[in-house]
């Protein structure tokens, strides 16, 4: 059994979908109901205390959950003043591990337990396009993910993150010229590999979900078609000589 936060946003539906065709029974939770899973428990995330009664919930099952996926994100307001916009999307995106938290703490269970965060890599490598309260929480998200590993609790935890940057949605028959133009830029960058699919992002979460068999934890894993190991100088130096040439 397989939790996911946030089953009905794009990743999220998609890591469902992948778990479920991998043999997995999939709980999603997430503001509306995903019907295509086994369960689905509709919660807002900025609500504590229910969150941490759906938790132990989940934890105090005969058939505990082999892992908790987060997927669910926040979207930054700009119709609130700054401060207030970073303590509701700081709220929404951290409540979730705070109050697996407190499940950890307080259950006896003996078991391992997987954590997967699905995250952008703005959480690792910042971004001069991307909203400075965006950087503060996804970065906040990865610590209070790995954070999870190391708390004192009768389950064997571990915590990984899949980290991706731009991933292609297969889901649309076409994309619109800015972003059909950046896959082919990027492609470009990366010796010509194909950018990858938001379904590349949910296998490897999936994947994350069995880690504890062989002991990975603390690990980020960057779905990026090798973007990320390629010098920024290289990568300006292509893009210049394309728009010489």
């Amino acid at each position: 059994m397989i939790v996911v936060y946030g089953s009905t946003g794009l990743v999220g539906k998609a890591v469902c979908d992948e778990a479920q065709r991998t043999g997995h029974q999939v709980i999603g939770l997430s503001r509306t109901k995903n019907n295509k899973c086994d369960e689905s428990i509709e919660i807002d995330f900025l609500d504590y205390e229910c969150l941490v009664k759906t938790t132990e919930e989940l934890i105090s099952r005969s058939n505990i959950p082999k892992a908790f996926v987060f997927c669910h994100r926040a979207r930054i307001s700009s119709s609130l003043a700054e401060a207030d916009s970073l303590l509701q999307s700081t709220g929404i995106d951290i409540y979730p591990y705070l109050a697996l938290h407190q499940a950890l703490k307080t259950t006896k269970r003996k078991s391992p337990l997987n954590i997967v965060t699905v995250t952008s890599n703005a959480a690792f490598r910042f971004a001069q396009d991307v909203n400075y309260l965006y950087h503060i929480t996804k970065h906040a998200q990865v610590a209070a993910s790995f954070a999870l590993s190391l708390a004192p609790s009768s389950l064997d935890v571990f915590s990984n993150v899949v980290s991706f940057g731009e991933a292609i949605d297969h889901s649309k028959q076409d994309h619109d010229p800015y972003h059909q133009k950046l896959f082919n830029t990027l492609s470009r960058c990366s010796s010509d590999r194909p950018m990858p699919t938001i379904k590349n992002v949910a296998k490897t979460a999936v994947i994350l979900c069995n880690a504890s068999s062989f002991g990975l934890c603390g690990q980020t894993l960057v779905i990026d078609a090798g973007l990320s190991g390629i010098t920024q100088e290289s990568i300006v130096r292509l893009l210049t000589r394309d728009t010489v040439d």
